[in-house]
């Protein structure tokens, strides 16, 4: 007996039409942003390092301003909405502005807590 006679493997079956290693249900590239799969990958995994440039930048300024703890606490409000929309994307752009605000939050978090750490161990 094959096993594509069983419905239970079909879930976690990976086809190109699919374009997705998820498969049919959590699939958004191709089904729902008619594009090509292979540009879409490329830049959902690079949005996340453009958000990174902006949120690295942008947290040493903030975080000299009104402080490293403050910068930290308000960088968690990026990070959670970038979480919540990938979560619940319906569409490419939704996914990709996720991904831009989790990278925003991921390098904004590295110069705050480096000078903390510094601060508190020296």
């Amino acid at each position: 007996m094959d096993h594509d006679d069983y419905d239970i493997y079909r879930p976690f079956t990976v086809t190109e039409e699919e374009g997705s290693w998820i498969g049919e249900q959590g699939c958004i590239y191709n089904k729902l942003a008619q594009v090509d799969a292979s540009s879409s990958y490329l830049f959902s995994a690079s949005i996340f390092g453009i958000g990174a440039i902006f949120g690295g930048f942008s947290a040493g300024i903030l975080g000299s301003r009104i402080g490293r703890r403050k910068t930290l606490m308000a960088l968690a409000i990026p990070d959670i909405l970038g979480w919540v929309l990938i979560a619940a994307a319906q569409n490419l752009p939704m996914m990709l502005l996720g991904r831009f605000l989790c990278g925003f939050a991921a390098a904004g978090y590295t110069p705050s807590i480096q000078a903390m750490m510094q601060r508190n161990t020296a």
